[in-house]
């Protein structure tokens, strides 16, 4: 029997060590318990926007006492803190800084624009731990879209013999924001301001121009035919939320493009003030003598009118080439006075003008 109790005894004794250590082993792998005691944010949003930039964000904390040293204020994106990253220090019991430090922060640590992701903060003080708090919190991008393509100074020549073939495609570099973006994309004379679209994409990096395309934009910038011209281009980023419109600007890219003459164009009348009226399958094509379009027709005074590419309303319209008017549909550069804008911004009004004797004599 004793020899049985003995044995017992040594069975029981390496089973007690093995649960002492891990008792031991559980206790070195858990949190310690805080001893600061972290207040929750005022954050007035999870969403950031660039409104708030320099809204303040502040943390509070209650004092330890006999705290050696500085406050280290802490993110994270797992509750854990496997990989923390330091936010701030404060020699006091609070941490106020901006919105804007705030969201550089969280961009920094690969926190996506537009996409909600959780944010744990915690504060340490030596060996003191305060508790986490945490929510989703949503950044906005501060950086803007950087064209990749063209290169400055390259130069591109248009192609009168190979109209839809690709001549030029824009690309360039942005955010992934987590949400549809629409990216415009814009042309203009070197050094000039007044911008027109050369087209519009949505949540895609890159436009594809076609020699055709980019030779009626050059037009448009009354470039001169067979001669290199430099030209400015831009990307604007669009993104809409319910708490606003965020738009950044991609800095300018000048380079050169050589436009062709064109070919000889169809143009279709149709409008209210003409004999067709608003009826784009009987439109009328203006006859063409030497390269001059002609028509005989009548037009009614204050009536307004347009003119298509075919007998359709899409794809090609034209009309003046001034401010007011669709960019895809500015074409006629010079035009009599009895013209000018019609009401919206697609139409051309034919007003009769009377000279002072025609007056009189009525």
């Amino acid at each position: 029997m004793k020899n049985i109790f003995k044995i017992l005894m040594v069975f029981i004794l390496p089973l007690l060590l093995i649960n002492a250590c891990r008792d031991e082993a559980d206790r070195n792998w858990t949190s310690p318990d805080p001893s600061i005691h972290l207040y929750n944010t005022t954050l007035s949003s999870n969403t950031l926007y660039p409104s708030m930039d320099n809204n303040a964000f502040r943390l509070v904390w209650d004092p330890v006492a006999g705290a050696s040293g500085n406050y280290t204020v802490q993110f994270s994106k797992t509750a854990d803190f496997k990989t923390p990253i330091t936010f701030g220090t404060s020699a006091t019991n609070s941490l106020t800084k901006t919105i804007q430090d705030l969201n550089t922060s969280l961009l920094q640590a690969g926190y996506s624009p537009y996409a909600q992701t959780m944010l744990y903060i915690r504060v340490i003080n030596g060996t003191n731990v305060s508790n986490v708090i945490s929510l989703g919190v949503t950044p906005y991008p501060v950086s803007i879209p950087v064209i990749t393509n063209p290169l400055a100074g390259q130069s591109v020549v248009l192609n009168v013999n190979t109209p839809t073939e690709t001549a030029l495609t824009i690309k360039w570099n942005d955010y992934d924001y987590g949400t549809d973006v629409n990216y415009l994309v814009e042309i203009a004379k070197k050094g000039s301001a007044a911008f027109s679209e050369l087209g519009s994409v949505q949540n895609v990096k890159e436009l594809v121009l076609s020699h055709f395309t980019l030779n009626e934009a050059a037009s448009k910038l009354d470039l001169p035919v067979n001669v290199a011209s430099e030209v400015d281009i831009r990307v604007t980023a669009k993104t809409e939320s319910p708490g606003g419109i965020i738009t950044k600007v991609s800095d300018i890219v000048t380079f050169k493009v050589t436009p062709y003459q064109p070919a000889y164009k169809d143009f279709y009348l149709v409008g209210g003030g003409t004999a067709v009226g608003w009826n784009a399958g009987g439109a009328q094509l203006l006859k063409n003598t030497q390269n001059l379009a002609e028509i005989y027709t009548y037009l009614e005074n204050n009536g307004e009118f347009r003119f298509l590419g075919q007998q359709d309303w899409n794809p090609i319209n034209y009309s003046l080439n001034t401010p007011g008017i669709k960019d895809a549909y500015k074409f006629f550069k010079t035009w009599s006075s009895n013209l000018t804008i019609g009401v919206g911004d697609e139409n051309i009004k034919f007003c009769l003008l009377y000279t002072s004797d025609a007056a009189d004599d009525g």
